[in-house]
Formats: structure tokens, C-alpha cells, sequence
């Protein structure tokens, strides 16, 4: 998979327009649709939680909850609601398995695929650079019907 960016030398992970080939799901939680509330990114993060915890992978909850709070606050902020968003555990190939979480919602996007750094007098705009550090991979697509976007998150064996 290659980088879109030209600063992806000095990233450590990959972006992609496009979500990785997943060759097969081992687990997958439901499509949940968020209400357009302030809560929306507490109501994510909880489902996420219980979801790992009871999928084994207690490992993964403090940086997939971070991850989807952002993403999740990115779409009710910037996006078109219903905010939706799920996790799936899959295989990416026979021995590299990722909880793969996307969040959704009906607007266009952003046209983007670069993380802009913000400033350190900033109180918000670090969610992207968050998801570059603690993601093995992301990206972000056009829908149908909005946008999307998406981390993996290794699993360790």
C-alpha cells in the first residue's frame, strides 16, 4: 500500500484512500447510528469499549476509544448527520489480524489525506494526528451516501 502525501517520510504509518483488503472477518459489531447530540462521541466510545472487552482485546481499548471519540466528534463537527460507525476484527493476511474501525456520516468529506499539525496555542485539530500515531493504517472514502473514515489497529499476538 503506498503513502498519498508527500510528507509521508516523516510519518510512521500509512494512509490510503482506499480501506486495506481484508481477507477475512473474524468478528463484527453492528452498524450503530449516533444521535446528534454532544454525548455522540461518550455513546461511541462506550459501544467500542464493551465491544473489545467482550471480543478478548482489553489491549486495545484506551487507543480505539481515543481514536473513535475523534473521528466521531470529526463527523457530528465538520460532516451531515446520521453519524454512524462499527468495528470489525479481520485478517489482513494469515498471521496479521486488525480491529478495523470506521465511522461514517452523510456529508461530503474532506479533501484531504494529510494531517495538518496544529499549532500549540490550538485546543482542537490533533485529531487526525492522533489516528497517524496510535493506527497501523487509515483513510478515508466517498460513500454512496457521505464519507467515511477508517484506522486499523494491530492486533499483537
Amino acid at each position: 500500500m503506498g503513502t498519498s502525501d508527500e510528507n509521508a517520510e516523516s510519518r510512521s504509518v500509512m494512509y490510503s484512500s482506499l480501506a486495506p483488503g481484508h481477507r477475512q472477518i473474524i468478528r463484527a459489531a453492528p452498524v450503530w447510528q449516533l444521535p446528534e447530540v454532544a454525548t455522540c462521541p461518550h455513546t461511541a466510545r462506550e459501544q467500542v469499549s464493551r465491544t473489545l472487552r467482550y471480543w478478548g482485546l482489553p489491549g486495545l481499548v484506551d487507543d480505539a476509544t481515543l481514536i473513535v471519540s475523534e473521528l466521531v466528534t470529526n463527523a457530528a463537527k465538520h460532516g451531515r448527520g446520521p453519524v454512524w460507525h462499527t468495528l470489525r476484527q479481520v485478517t489482513l493476511h494469515d498471521t496479521v489480524f486488525v480491529v478495523h474501525l470506521a465511522v461514517g456520516d452523510a456529508g461530503e468529506g474532506w479533501v484531504g489525506g494529510r494531517v495538518h499539525p496544529a499549532g500549540w496555542e490550538e485546543t482542537s485539530g490533533r485529531g487526525l494526528e492522533i489516528m497517524d500515531a496510535l493506527a497501523s493504517a487509515w483513510g478515508h472514502r466517498r460513500l454512496a451516501t457521505g464519507h467515511m473514515v477508517w484506522a486499523d489497529l494491530l492486533i499483537s499476538s
